[in-house]
């Protein structure tokens, strides 16, 4: 039996025993049902089985080694957006001059410290006389 996306069918040799296939979704949906009903005490217990076998296999994406992995507190290999940096940033209230300082030693590149006071009314440089063509 098929029912959108639902598979069910009865072990063989079983009086009452059937398999049910389902997807995560799909399950957890009938979890957060249980959750909510509270109907009597042959839901809530299957509500705790649920809870438990949910605890117990791998989630959407995940493999049995990652679940141990995590349980055994061991450090799963990071992907790209894992990733940390570390910047090492000046102290609050730090002078400007100490921070490029830093930074031009850490990159090997000439840094300039920003002006102390920008001046508002200074005039712009000209703009570069090339034409750049038709505006999009």
């Amino acid at each position: 039996m098929i029912l959108s996306g639902v598979k069910i069918k009865k072990q063989n040799d079983t009086y009452d025993t059937y398999q049910v296939e389902i997807s995560m979704g799909q399950l957890l949906n009938i979890r957060d049902a249980l959750r909510s009903a509270h109907a009597n005490p042959v839901a809530d217990e299957m509500l705790k089985e649920i809870d438990w076998y949910l605890a117990e296999i791998p989630g959407p994406g995940e493999t049995k080694d990652d679940m141990d992995a995590a349980k055994n507190g061991a450090e799963v290999q990071p992907g790209i957006e894992d990733v940390d940096i570390d910047v090492e940033l000046p102290a609050p209230g730090a002078d400007a001059d100490a921070g490029a300082e830093v930074a031009a030693v850490d990159a090997d590149v000439d840094v300039e410290a920003p002006p102390a006071e920008i001046d508002a009314d200074a005039e712009l440089p000209a703009p570069d006389e090339e034409p750049v063509g038709e505006p999009v």
